[in-house]
């Protein structure tokens, strides 16, 4: 009887471990692509596969109906958890390092691509956006040569500095010489608007 009760709650562990694994494999996408497109993309896929194993667990068998219940609760919970997590500001964070980590190669090429600014601004590309009805929020990817901005921003995470046209809600320094700045609503890089 023991061992029975053992081996359905090791049934039940590894289908929760599985669910909470998918999740965040789900997650990476999120992570990796534009934060709009990332959402909506989670949010279907969440869906469709919560759905799905609501599905298979009202045909499972009784024994297995457990394990798979306590699936979709460790799934839905996670998915969740990551979502929330990720409207979250300091997700920004996150996803900017999985991206550096996983394409900086590319990026710092396509940078370096770019004419220096005849301007004294900093040589930069889009990092990231997002928005919605014309309220549209930019990051950017910025080479600083000299890197005169390691010090600003290690004292602060926002306000103007060194070779950036506008004042910043936040910059982050990814590796020596590469930083991502992320500007204030309906701001551009040479357009400062309000801010």
């Amino acid at each position: 009887m023991a061992r029975g009760l053992a081996r359905t709650a090791g049934i039940q562990w590894r289908y929760s471990v599985l669910a909470v694994g998918g999740a965040f494999v789900l997650f990476l996408p999120l992570v990796l692509t534009d934060p709009d497109f990332g959402d909506l993309t989670f949010l279907a896929l969440a869906l469709s596969i919560s759905l799905g194993l609501l599905a298979t667990t009202a045909i499972a068998s009784r024994r297995t109906r457990v394990s798979l219940l306590s699936a979709l609760v460790a799934f839905v919970a996670t998915s969740s958890l990551l979502f929330h997590y990720n409207t979250l500001d300091r997700t920004t964070d996150v996803r900017s390092t999985i991206r550096w980590l996983a394409r900086s190669h590319f990026y710092k090429r396509t940078l370096l691509a770019q004419p220096a600014p005849t301007d004294g601004s900093l040589r930069h590309i889009e990092w990231q956006g997002t928005g919605f009805g014309g309220n549209d929020t930019v990051w950017y990817l910025v080479y600083d040569p000299t890197d005169a901005m390691a010090p600003e921003v290690r004292r602060r995470d926002s306000g103007k500095f060194t070779g950036i046209p506008c004042q910043v809600h936040r910059a982050r320094q990814l590796e020596p010489h590469w930083y991502w700045v992320g500007y204030y609503t309906n701001t551009a890089w040479n357009d400062c608007g309000a801010s």
